[in-house]
């Protein structure tokens, strides 16, 4: 920006010397002109005086020309006086500018020792991040390794355990295999078939009957299994079987064997292997004698069982077996008013309070036998055994009778599942 400034400034001098000179031109050629006519004129009056002489006409040449010197030296040194005017004032004006710069030198000296001092202590400071971050460096690379070298032995220990591991699998997938052979292979004694056989009709009877009061999902899969422990409890089923009547059926079949009296069925002595067989039971035997084959069968339907209690089946039917009830009470009271108990049981509640006594009635029977809570399951057998023959007329008017010993069987298939017999029989 100076070097821009000092050429302006040159630029307006050289500008002003030629206006200057231009108009000392001006004057110098103004003055030329006033002599010429002056000539002119004066030559006219030495043509008019003929009469004068050289010597005349000399000196007024010669004043002539020192008044020509005479006004060129004044116009020289008016020229000259405003020269040294203006070098006089572009010599201020540099020296005020030599003072400016001076002062902005300083100043521009003085900033340059302060970036200086920052800059040394930025340098310093620099410096020591950077000696920090190559000690966090080294840590980290050292860190990296001992992880690295961490992470190398967890992966080789972890490889020993996932072979380990595997080799343990397989040999208890082998073992499985073995077992299921074995599973397979094992024949169930006579006791074992009537047990599992009164299962299957178990979860026959429910599936049926959850299905034909839609309260389970009815889909091919439910009524497929339905099907299947229909077979295997032995009751041929046609098409035009409903889920209703089959689940009649099962009810009626179980229902007329638990009425008979304690050891009314024959044992068959060549399906057990054990030596001291009785020869009477209180059990039924297995309408299908194709089923069960083994211990695999009985396992399918202690698991469905199983199953079917966790999925709360039994008391979805109780639930819609009473809310069949009360809708057909409902629809049927604005007719007959007087005539209508909405608290009496149906008739597919009463079958179904049949069929819990008598299935209380053939566990505690196969308790009994299994040497499973001595002296409580005779009880219960005896008690179950006497309530069968006593309350299955189908005909009783007393309907406060059935409601009462419906609750008592309730109670018993609670104290049935809280001694957990079904699982000790399992067990044994």
């Amino acid at each position: 920006m100076d070097d821009i400034d000092r050429a302006r400034l040159k630029a307006r001098e050289c500008v002003e010397t030629n206006e200057r000179y231009r108009a000392n031109d001006e004057r110098t050629e103004s003055g030329r002109r006033g002599r010429e006519g002056k000539k002119k004129r004066k030559e006219e009056e030495r043509r008019r005086r003929d009469a004068s002489d050289g010597k005349a006409r000399a000196e007024e040449r010669a004043e002539e020309r020192v008044e020509d010197a005479t006004e060129i030296l004044n116009v020289n040194e008016h020229a000259r006086e405003e020269e040294l005017k203006r070098m006089s004032e572009s010599l201020r004006d540099a020296e005020k500018r030599g003072k400016a710069l001076a002062e902005r030198a300083v100043e521009f000296e003085e900033r340059l020792r302060a970036l200086s001092e920052e800059n040394a202590s930025e340098a310093r400071a620099l410096a020591r991040a950077e000696a920090q971050l190559k000690r966090r460096e080294r840590e980290f690379e050292q860190r990296k390794e001992n992880l690295t070298r961490e992470l190398e032995e967890a992966i080789a220990i972890a490889n020993e355990r996932d072979k380990e591991a595997m080799g343990k699998a397989r040999e208890a997938r082998e073992e499985i295999a073995r077992a299921k052979v074995a599973a397979s292979e094992y024949e169930l004694d006579d006791a074992r078939v009537r047990e599992f056989s009164l299962k299957a009709g178990w979860c026959a009877r429910y599936l049926h009957r959850a299905i034909d009061l839609k309260a389970i999902k009815a889909n091919e899969d439910a009524g497929e299994e339905a099907r299947f422990w229909t077979r295997a409890f032995g009751i041929a089923a046609s098409e035009n079987d409903t889920h209703a009547s089959i689940a009649k059926r099962i009810d009626d079949a179980i229902v007329e064997d638990a009425r008979r009296p304690r050891l009314s069925f024959k044992c068959n002595p060549a399906s057990s292997a054990r030596e001291s067989t009785p020869s009477m039971t209180s059990l039924p035997p297995s309408r299908n004698p194709s089923w069960p084959k083994n211990f695999r069968d009985a396992v399918r339907v202690e698991l469905a069982m199983r199953q079917i209690i966790a999925d709360r089946v039994e008391e979805r039917v109780a639930v819609a077996l009473a809310d069949a009830r009360r809708s057909r009470a409902l629809a049927t009271v604005s007719l007959v008013p007087a005539q209508i108990d909405a608290s009496a049981l149906s008739k597919e509640e009463i079958d179904e309070f049949h069929f819990r006594r008598a299935w209380l009635r053939l566990m505690w029977a196969r308790a009994r036998e299994a040497n499973i809570f001595v002296g409580l399951s005779d009880e219960r057998e005896d008690y179950w055994c006497d309530e069968m023959e006593m309350l299955t007329d189908l005909g009783m008017e007393d309907q406060s009778r059935f409601k009462r010993d419906a609750v008592a069987v309730d109670k018993g298939l609670k104290e049935l599942r809280t001694l957990f017999v079904e699982t000790r029989l399992w067990r044994t």
